[in-house]
């Protein structure tokens, strides 16, 4: 296995040009939480989610494993630290839970996709959440799943902002439900590597995970748009990258006295 460390460390100087204009997910987690409750990102990054919250005048906090994201993070949003709206932790919930408890999780992006204990993650997700709570988590689909065509070949592209420009070469390919992928960053003359592997979740396989770690009400979205979330899909039906589940962690069972 890929030390998944070492990889967010060199992914982290490409990772905000990398997502470059991405926001079509931005409203859609923003209609599925309310400002009165305490809400995590895991896995926020850089902070791209975590900065359209903030400037919604939102409070929020953000989690992730990797030391070199959460510190350029910290440099983009230091105004909303000082303020108090924003708190930014290290913590990997594959090894434990976290010593707050939240109202509603947010795991962006595919971050879950890089899980690779999901019972361990999810319960420990589960013990970080108030009664009640919800979890949302955007789950990636393989593009090699949608155009077998690509797979295993070489694919350039380049990505640019106000300052940079960077020619991007990847190729993916799949063994089993793991998605090998390659990525060779070229700036300035200068070329680097990152390797990564994602684990591919079907819905069926979610969903038994979130059951398993006690969540309830699982449903699905083939988009980012809270109407249109149903109890059931099936792999068949994914046209795009991605899809969306949200669960929910149950609340005090009431238990009747007899006399």
């Amino acid at each position: 296995m890929i030390n998944s460390s070492e990889t967010f460390k060199t992914y982290s100087k490409y990772y905000n040009i990398y997502i470059g204009t991405k926001t079509k997910d931005l409203e859609f987690y923003k209609s599925l939480t309310e400002k009165n409750r305490k809400i995590v990102e895991i896995g926020c990054g850089t902070g791209r989610i975590l900065k359209f919250f903030l400037k919604n005048d939102y409070h929020i906090t953000g989690i992730d494993i990797s030391h070199e994201m959460l510190e350029l993070c910290k440099i983009d949003l230091v105004n909303f630290i000082s303020s108090g709206k924003l708190l930014l932790f290290n913590h990997d919930f594959s090894v434990s839970s976290f010593n707050e408890l939240f109202d509603t999780a947010l795991i962006t992006f595919f971050t879950f996709n890089y899980v690779k204990n999901p019972v361990s993650f999810l319960k420990n997700v589960y013990d970080s959440l108030n009664n009640k709570a919800i979890i949302i988590i955007d789950l990636y689909y393989p593009h090699v799943f949608l155009n077998k065509e690509i797979e295993d070949k070489w694919l350039i592209k380049e990505l640019k902002d106000n300052q940079r420009i960077i020619t991007l070469k990847e190729k993916r390919r799949m063994e089993n439900n793991i998605e090998h992928r390659i990525q060779i960053f070229s700036e300035d003359n200068v070329e680097e590597t990152v390797r990564s592997e994602r684990i591919y979740y079907s819905p069926h396989e979610i969903k038994k995970y979130l059951s398993n770690a006690g969540f309830i009400n699982i449903r699905y979205s083939l988009t980012h748009n809270k109407d249109n979330f149903v109890d059931n899909i099936e792999e068949i039906d994914i046209k795009v990258g991605n899809y969306v589940v949200t669960a929910e962690k149950p609340g005090c069972v009431q238990v009747e006295l007899k006399e």
